[in-house]
């Protein structure tokens, strides 16, 4: 795969503050950008895979154990 460039501008301050998470960590701001941009693409990557699994699961319905064993009625079940 090709290495893509992408240029940011940063608030001086801001910098500064990315310069020394980075330091405490052994990265360069480029590397801690990085790192978070891939965090970030991971994350949604396997939220929307989550997601997916979830929806197939609510169509394909989940056995419960009760099919045809059902031997009470809605008013049996809410009688007080």
């Amino acid at each position: 795969m090709q290495d893509r460039s992408l240029t940011l501008t940063l608030d001086a301050d801001l910098f500064r503050r990315l310069e020394v998470v980075a330091a405490k960590r052994g990265l360069s701001v480029s590397a801690l950008v990085l790192a978070s941009l891939i965090e970030v693409a991971d994350d949604s990557r396997d939220y929307l895979h989550s997601k997916d699994r979830a929806v197939a699961l609510l169509r394909q319905g989940i056995d419960l154990g009760t099919k045809g064993a059902v031997t009470w009625s809605r008013d049996e079940l809410h009688e007080r």
